[in-house]
């Protein structure tokens, strides 16, 4: 279909077998993307080849993993998508996902690989005071119950 701009964002986990957990978390940040990308679809892939193992065992939940959810992005046609890892730092797991999506940049017309919560210096620092103002805040409610 010309003129059809299919856009997709594919949210990028380790993943979680637990479902109350994997609602709370992974589906909340989901769920939130959603609502501010309204015009992109959302897909899940998990970079945990033994969470995947377990939910379509024990739960009958099929679950991509990155190449999986790339090929049926691609297949689907999609022309535009952004992979956003939840992952926490730039580690081994988000390296390899990253490794994995390169391979498909020539097949979009638009691809983009977000960062992980923790990319930069000032990622850190934000977390920090984040931290911080967090804590003060805890300390004060204490002191005045």
């Amino acid at each position: 279909m010309k003129g059809i701009n299919k856009k997709a964002i594919l949210v990028v986990s380790f993943g979680t077998s637990h479902a109350e957990t994997r609602d709370k978390t992974i589906g909340a940040i989901e769920k939130d993307i959603a609502a501010a990308y309204p015009e992109y679809e959302i897909r899940r892939a998990f970079t945990s080849g033994m969470v995947i193992k377990v939910l379509a065992n024990r739960d009958k939940i099929i679950v991509d993993n990155v190449t999986e959810a790339m090929d049926h992005l691609v297949e689907e046609g999609f022309q535009t998508v952004f992979v956003q890892p939840t992952h926490v730092i730039n580690g081994a797991v988000n390296n390899e996902m990253v490794a994995v999506v390169r391979r498909y940049m020539d097949k979009f017309e638009k691809i983009k690989i977000g960062h992980p919560l923790l990319a930069h210096t000032e990622d850190y620092q934000k977390v920090i005071r984040a931290i911080m103002d967090q804590s003060l805040t805890l300390m004060t409610m204490r002191h005045w119950s």
